[in-house]
């Protein structure tokens, strides 16, 4: 990050302050491409942030998503969540993926985007990621053996 955006900047000083527990939402282009990506339901999502909560001990939560608008009030809620951060928010995927990788914890979407953010964190920080076969085969080969610590989640 040769010119970090102020932002990113104010962002990063916050996720100090704050430690919350990220969580990423990926569906942009995943949209009715469930079959190959898996499908993600809200228990995935709680549950996720339940057992975040109790290894991570931190009340804050921050979604990053490149559809946040999509992302109903009632779901934010339910998640407790405290910020929101999308596109407009952090332009540069980089920046994106530093502040995500730089909170107390990852609630991990289908994307290898996750899968990096979780890799940069601190191998402290507990990480919730799915588990789904296209993933596994195309992008992540024999993931499991390596992801000591991670909480791996089958995904339908």
């Amino acid at each position: 990050l040769f010119s970090p955006s102020d932002g990113f900047l104010s962002s990063l000083e916050k996720v100090k302050q704050q430690n919350p527990i990220i969580v990423h939402i990926r569906r942009g282009d995943y949209v009715g491409l469930e079959r190959l990506y898996g499908h993600f339901d809200t228990d995935y999502y709680l549950e996720g942030i339940e057992h975040l909560r109790a290894q991570a001990q931190s009340e804050k939560t921050w979604i990053f998503s490149d559809a946040h608008r999509d992302i109903s009030r009632r779901f934010l809620d339910r998640l407790g969540v405290d910020r929101v951060i999308g596109p407009e928010d952090i332009a540069s995927p980089l920046e994106n993926l530093v502040l995500m990788g730089s909170g107390s914890a990852l609630l991990g979407a289908n994307s290898s985007f996750s899968w990096w953010a979780g890799l940069i964190s601190s191998e402290a920080n507990p990480v919730v990621a799915p588990r789904f076969t296209s993933a596994r085969f195309n992008n992540f080969s024999d993931f499991d053996e390596k992801m000591l610590g991670w909480k791996l989640v089958d995904i339908i």
